[in-house]
């Protein structure tokens, strides 16, 4: 689950092909040129995969996710991250509006607020439900529905905010 902080970027759990770790890797990224990884604290505070991250000025949030033997999750991971890509010392969660996963995600910044978008996804089935909650100082506001997409829509990915 990667995203872009700075001039940093960082990569959150995953699975490398024999089970999914909690590991958060990070790397300078100036133009195309990415410079080497190296690992990260505090890690994820458990392993996953399959979720998405996102920032907003000062904080990154790693959204949902699958679990082994667990399945989709519910949980938000928040945490500071300041201007020389270091992570605050542990991460605060918060709950997404249902359990659900392959959902994709948008977010509307503003200057240091905006709007994140949650839409699609699959729970027992593929779903077209959009959720919404805005966020301000590094905090999710409350989730609300707003227009369901046209289709149901599983697997797509995180649209990055321009």
């Amino acid at each position: 689950m990667p995203v872009v902080v700075g001039g940093y970027i960082f990569n959150f759990g995953g699975w490398p092909g024999s089970g999914q770790i909690s590991t958060v890797q990070r790397a300078t990224i100036s133009g195309t040129t990415i410079g080497a990884w190296s690992t990260v604290t505090p890690a994820l505070p458990l392993v996953l995969s399959d979720g998405h991250a996102f920032s907003i000025p000062g904080y990154v949030f790693v959204v949902g996710g699958y679990i082994s033997g667990t399945g989709n999750q519910t949980t938000i991971y928040s945490t500071t991250v300041d201007g020389s890509g270091n992570l605050g010392g542990s991460w605060t969660t918060t709950a997404m509006p249902r359990q659900y996963g392959d959902f994709g995600m948008a977010v509307v910044p503003g200057a240091f607020n905006g709007y994140v978008y949650s839409m699609g996804g699959y729970t027992t089935a593929a779903q077209s439900s959009v959720y919404y909650a805005s966020f301000a100082a590094g905090m999710l506001g409350s989730w609300a529905t707003t227009t369901s997409l046209p289709t149901t829509l599983v697997s797509f990915p995180a649209a990055p905010a321009l």
